[in-house]
């Protein structure tokens, strides 16, 4: 009721804004969002929040958290969203790597060593794949989890380890270590990067 409900100019809004970006999306989107803002809107601030996305449509129902640019297969059905691209799964592993010219099925995908992204918040990055393995009765040989993207290109660069990542992030890798891709062999779908929000913030002229 007490904000302004004419429309809000980029270059005077002076506002923070609170957003649930995991680490895949803040590598990718998050460079290019701060070089606009910062070019439109020098005066809004953003805290980037990596919180349990299995909570993050209560934490915007309580006001706590304004924006969320994620894949979460089963957000909350309340939330407004849009969606900002498709991707799907890829597996990376360092340039020489014999898996890359090798045919491989799933059973022989599932033996080489692994290392999979689980962060501490929530499941979100290997429930497709672990759904496209259930029928096939077989899951992937893991040798180590990590909670982040973090440093995952330089490991598989030195080691016989693969990994399955967005086929956006693994181009970007590529660009920062010497490593390779080569599709699943699984019939995947793609899935959606959406950008949600709350019913409260519809008629926000600061947020639109």
């Amino acid at each position: 009721v007490l904000e302004p409900t004419t429309p809000s100019d980029p270059a005077t809004a002076q506002h923070s804004f609170r957003m649930n970006v995991i680490d895949y999306i803040d590598l990718l989107v998050m460079p290019s969002v701060m070089r606009r803002l910062r070019q439109e809107a020098p005066g809004v601030k953003i805290h980037v929040l990596q919180t349990n996305p299995k909570h993050f449509g209560e934490m915007m129902a309580a006001g706590e958290l304004d924006l969320a640019i994620t894949y979460f297969p089963d957000a909350p059905d309340y939330l407004k969203g849009r969606n900002l691209f498709a991707d799907r799964f890829v597996t990376i592993c360092a340039q020489d790597h014999p898996a890359i010219t090798a045919s491989l099925d799933v059973a022989a995908f599932c033996a080489l060593p692994h290392v999979t992204i689980e962060p501490d918040l929530g499941q979100i990055y290997n429930v497709q794949i672990d759904v496209g393995l259930q029928p096939h009765g077989v899951s992937r040989n893991v040798h180590m989890i990590k909670p982040s993207f973090l440093a995952l290109p330089f490991v598989l660069e030195t080691s016989d380890m693969v990994a399955c990542v967005p086929v956006r992030l693994a181009r970007r890798m590529k660009q920062m270590a010497r490593i390779d891709m080569f599709d699943i062999p699984l019939e995947l779908p793609l899935f959606d990067v959406r950008m949600l929000w709350h019913a409260r913030t519809v008629h926000s002229p600061a947020h639109m």
